[in-house]
């Protein structure tokens, strides 16, 4: 829910910023999904964080049953590590 209202939130600042936001997004996961083992693991966890390049989010994601999960498309600065309790929803 977060990055659909951070979409919206840059385009309702500039038409198009937004679709920006949500093409880099786009690209950036398909990268994880060629190479997961390219992006650090935010330890001690086997969750990765791959930045985003032109906005201030990062997508925190792990490898389960060989698919990429995405955890959270989280902002750099807000709210650190509420995304935390997702694994533990998803483990249970």
């Amino acid at each position: 829910m977060e990055y659909l209202e951070a979409i919206a939130w840059y385009e309702s600042r500039r038409a198009g910023l937004g679709a920006a936001l949500s093409r880099e997004t786009e690209a950036l996961i398909q990268s994880a999904c060629d190479a997961p083992e390219r992006f650090p693991t935010v330890d001690p966890t086997t969750i990765r964080r791959a930045h985003l390049k032109h906005f201030p989010y990062h997508v925190l994601f792990r490898i389960a049953d060989d698919q990429l999960e995405v955890l959270a498309v989280a902002h750099n600065r807000r709210r650190p590590l509420y995304w935390q309790n997702r694994i533990q929803d998803r483990a249970g």
